[in-house]
């Protein structure tokens, strides 16, 4: 099974102006709003399935400073094999994924066009059935799956947070992919006579983290401070000096 974790990682410095809005979708803490969008289950073959998640709703006194972008897919099969040789039989059956693979929505450029899911040709299960008997024999394959935690984008980017951020004003903006499968069965030995009843079935995850920090306050720098004590020194004693010309008239 192939595991591999990995983040979209958006960095860039995006001042926040408002709260949260109608969004209820997004769950915020005090450092991260996530939210996430998922099928589970489903019987392949997949024509575009959808998963969308929120874009980013500003929040007054926030630096929007990361956004990572996580997918989590699954592909399982399983059912059963029969031998309609007249004898026995040595086999292999496997089922592949020849495509699991999503198409972006949501206009965010940052983000590829078309994204694998599973890597295409990925083995989703294999059996090896050594001397199964003739004449319509049946032998179990699987329940087996492979699952990959792929990244939607490895990279760290500069300037393009404001893609992720709700426009619209009424927290619907959204992005996501729409995900299609063509999944394949394939028989190696036993001459030719075996037959098999499969159903894979596909599951996927997609899942958004806005990463925030408090946008930092300018503090005036000493010189600057300087500046503006004498300036208001000066200010203080011309004052003055326009008192005493008030009484000495």
């Amino acid at each position: 099974m192939k595991n591999i974790v990995k983040s979209l990682i958006v960095a860039g410095g995006l001042a926040m102006f408002a709260m949260p809005g109608a969004n209820a979708a997004l769950v915020c803490g005090p450092t991260n709003c996530t939210d996430s969008d998922s099928f589970t289950n489903i019987v392949t073959e997949l024509v575009g399935q959808s998963l969308r998640v929120d874009k980013y709703e500003v929040i007054s006194g926030k630096t929007l400073d990361r956004v990572l972008v996580e997918l989590s897919a699954t592909l399982t099969s399983s059912g059963d094999v029969t031998n309609n040789a007249a004898g026995a039989e040595t086999f292999s059956v496997f089922t592949q994924a020849l495509q699991f693979d999503g198409t972006v929505a949501g206009g965010i450029v940052a983000l590829p066009g078309s994204y694998d899911a599973i890597t295409p040709f990925s083995v989703i299960h294999s059996e090896n059935y050594d001397g199964l008997a003739g004449g319509g024999t049946t032998a179990a394959f699987g329940p087996g799956g492979t699952t990959e935690d792929t990244d939607i984008l490895d990279s760290v980017l500069a300037g393009i947070t404001s893609q992720f951020i709700d426009t619209n004003g009424a927290g619907t903006d959204q992005f996501g992919y729409d995900f299609s499968t063509l999944i394949g069965t394939t028989i190696t030995g036993g001459g030719g006579n075996q037959s098999t009843n499969l159903i894979t079935k596909a599951s996927a995850t997609l899942t958004v983290t806005y990463e925030f920090s408090d946008t930092p306050v300018e503090v005036p720098e000493p010189a600057t401070l300087a500046v503006m004590g004498f300036g208001l020194l000066g200010l203080g004693a011309a004052q003055a000096r326009r008192r005493r010309d008030r009484k000495a008239a």
